[in-house]
């Protein structure tokens, strides 16, 4: 298995687990936030890391306008994502997210001009139909109104996350991926903290002060997360990538919210789930 493939699998990981750290935040505390301390505070991560690490350099002309068009897509969705959450259950909206791999492979091929090879595109297509075949019922003490909201903001989140993915391969091509990620955390997070400044909400960063280490642990995973990503996007296609991780995702989703927060699982999840998993050794062509 190639170091690009080793690093996707990692990254799916970290962000199955940061799914279920995002969903505990949420609760309670004021999102845009959130988001703008998640993102911000990935800065220090990056950073450190860099430090250690030789840094070929970048082409400045050719990558800056190429990382704040991913900044500011990076930023709208993820502010989304959260809201998306704190409305409703992780196995109702997550699987909206498997359509982020056709968004990726589409303007993929129309950005960069990458192939998608005929397997692959089947990998691609069981993915997506796997998360369609999830159930969509919301259970006992959910708002169905609420519920629906949650998965049209998550279908949005998946169109953009689709494009940044393209974006945040074009700009890796002009610099290294510790070089992308700190840029990243901080362009997204200070724009954030803008915004927060500008709608008079700066003092809704006191909220998270309700689970100082479980935000802690967030940053990290999602540092590590980000990081994994931007390595796996520099030998893989943007598709792929979108795809592995979201087939891992959405599994893991299927897990965390049967075994965390109790969320109801069937044997179409399972199933589900399967055709998900079938899917990811066709779009890496294994």
């Amino acid at each position: 298995m190639s170091a690009a493939a080793l690093a996707l699998f990692a990254s799916g990981l970290c962000w199955a687990a940061l799914d279920v750290q995002r969903k505990r935040l949420a609760q309670g505390v004021d999102i845009l936030a959130l988001g703008a301390a998640l993102a911000f505070l990935g800065l220090p991560a990056f950073a450190a890391v860099g430090a250690f690490a030789h840094d070929p350099g970048f082409d400045l002309a050719r990558y800056a306008p190429r990382t704040l068009l991913a900044a500011a897509f990076s930023a709208w969705a993820h502010v989304t994502f959260l809201r998306a959450l704190s409305m409703a259950p992780l196995s109702v909206c997550l699987p909206l997210l498997a359509l982020s791999p056709v968004f990726a492979a589409g303007i993929g091929v129309l950005w960069l001009g990458d192939p998608v090879r005929p397997l692959q595109a089947v990998g691609i297509a069981a993915v997506a139909c796997g998360a369609w075949l999830l159930p969509h019922a919301v259970g006992p003490g959910v708002d169905p109104d609420a519920a629906a909201h949650g998965r049209r903001l998550m279908l949005v989140v998946a169109s953009a996350w689709g494009l940044v993915a393209v974006i945040d391969r074009d700009a890796l091509r002009f610099a290294s991926p510790l070089l992308h990620g700190a840029v990243q955390c901080g362009v997204v997070g200070a724009g954030l903290l803008v915004v927060l400044a500008l709608r008079g909400r700066l003092s809704g960063l006191r909220t998270l002060g309700q689970r100082p280490w479980l935000l802690a642990l967030a940053v990290v995973t999602g540092s590590a997360a980000l990081g994994l990503q931007y390595a796996a996007l520099k030998g893989l296609d943007a598709g792929s990538v979108e795809s592995v991780k979201r087939a891992m995702g959405l599994t893991l989703a299927l897990v965390n919210g049967r075994l965390l927060f109790g969320e109801h699982v069937t044997l179409r999840h399972v199933l589900a789930a399967a055709l998900m998993a079938a899917g990811v050794p066709l779009v890496l062509g294994q």
